[in-house]
């Protein structure tokens, strides 16, 4: 019974892989003929046990040459080796790669700092958008006065709380410290803070930050009305 089960996978196998498809490879077209080996052993006698072991071999051809010969076609079958093509790199061929890799890196070396540069800017105006954005949430869920201050000349910008809903006249809670901007990065501001009212409105002021040229590079506008927003940059 076992025989005969391992005999049909057997030729359901070789009918199989009859169709598999042709490779190309340089210099070469090997075709790449699988023969599936499949041998199941029999039941114990204790009719509990079962085993079963599969192999498979991967048996690489090439490809058969056909030559005519007085008007028939004749098949040769080559060895069952596949011979790959010894041509090698030469070391002059290894140094011009390395020679165009390296001027490839050193072309697109000073684009992407530049694009290191502007990723770090977009963070901090997202940062200090997002801190205002926290600051005019938090007075009116609070009803007390929230200010952001900066300091240009640091590099940092805080975030306080006031006593009071307007015209506070103490401002000692501190909601976040002091934030230092990363290196290279500066904030240029035309008020020393931003106050958010507990009515959602504030100040008003703008942001700008700049990389390490003082060049600006983004800018977070807050009006009157208390919306906040970062223009577009040309």
């Amino acid at each position: 019974m076992a025989t005969a089960f391992t005999g049909f996978h057997s030729l359901f196998a070789h009918e199989i892989l009859k169709y598999l498809p042709v490779s190309v490879l340089p210099f070469k077209i090997i075709k790449y003929k699988i023969c599936l080996y499949i041998v199941i052993s029999s039941c114990f006698p204790s009719g509990i046990q079962f085993g079963m072991k599969s192999i498979v071999r991967l048996d690489f051809r090439q490809d058969q040459r056909v030559s005519h010969k007085g008007g028939g076609m004749k098949q040769n079958e080559m060895g069952p080796d596949v011979r790959c093509s010894e041509k090698g790199v030469t070391l002059l061929e290894l140094m011009i790669v390395v020679v165009i890799a390296t001027v490839l890196a050193a072309l697109a070396a000073p684009s992407f700092a530049e694009w290191q540069k502007d990723l770090t800017c977009r963070e901090v105006t997202r940062n200090i958008a997002s801190t205002l954005r926290y600051a005019k949430s938090r007075a009116i869920s609070t009803n007390l006065e929230h200010r952001v201050e900066y300091e240009p000349e640091n590099r940092r910008y805080r975030l306080t709380q006031g006593d009071k809903s307007g015209n506070s006249s103490h401002w000692n809670t501190i909601v976040y410290d002091w934030i230092v901007l990363p290196p290279g990065v500066h904030i240029d501001t035309n008020v020393n803070a931003i106050h958010l009212n507990t009515n959602g409105t504030a100040s008003g002021g703008t942001i700008s930050i700049q990389d390490g040229t003082k060049k600006t590079k983004f800018k977070v506008i807050v009006v009157s009305t208390g919306r906040i927003r970062i223009p577009a940059m040309i």
